[in-house]
């Protein structure tokens, strides 16, 4: 375990302060749009099985903004530059 741990340790998460109104906004702000992601995998689950293709394109855009979103937020929680986040998302050019 020390050797996964030496390597985990070094991950940046960040301690929310739960006594900052701002950083309390966030936590509870990405809890909720957690928990409408996985409302909305539940009812994409179910279209899926009924093979609803409609209500299932619906729910996709859903999933995506909702994810979009909680993106967004970590972005602005880890205070994240344009350039950072084209990294974290995988959108640099490649350099020739």
């Amino acid at each position: 375990m020390r050797f996964i741990y030496q390597y985990l340790e070094r991950i940046p998460i960040r301690r929310i302060n739960f006594a900052d109104p701002a950083e309390k906004r966030q936590h509870d702000e990405i809890v909720a749009r957690v928990n409408e992601m996985l409302e909305l995998q539940k009812e994409y689950a179910a279209a899926a099985r009924e093979k609803f293709a409609d209500r299932m394109d619906a729910l996709k855009r859903r999933i995506d903004a909702a994810d979009a979103a909680i993106d967004a937020i970590v972005y602005r929680l880890y205070d994240l530059s344009a350039e950072e986040i084209r990294v974290v998302e995988g959108k640099m050019e490649k350099v020739k």
